[in-house]
């Protein structure tokens, strides 16, 4: 009796520790981990994986626009000089 309550045990242990992935107990698990990481990180006065998130969509977005204002003046000087060259053919 004293085995198969220890082997009980053992499954129930292995089974909330490693369950199979994609099944119901691995998304539970998935956020049990997730929220245990957001607590560790609030107690440390971090900012939670959500604002992190954000944080870092919005440094992309502010990057990717610098980089389109970049391109278009790049593309507003291409577009300027052939067409002062093709000015400076016709005054010959």
């Amino acid at each position: 009796m004293t085995n198969n309550l220890w082997n009980l045990g053992q499954t129930l242990c292995q089974l909330r520790w490693f369950p199979t992935p994609g099944s119901a107990a691995g998304e539970r698990k998935a956020r049990r981990d997730y929220e245990q990481d957001n607590r560790r990180r609030a107690a440390a006065g971090l900012p939670s994986l959500e604002e992190e998130r954000a944080m870092a969509a919005r440094e992309e977005a502010k990057a990717r626009r610098e980089r389109e204002k970049s391109a278009a003046s790049r593309n507003r000087k291409q577009h300027k000089t052939p067409h002062l060259a093709k000015r400076s053919i016709v005054k010959r």
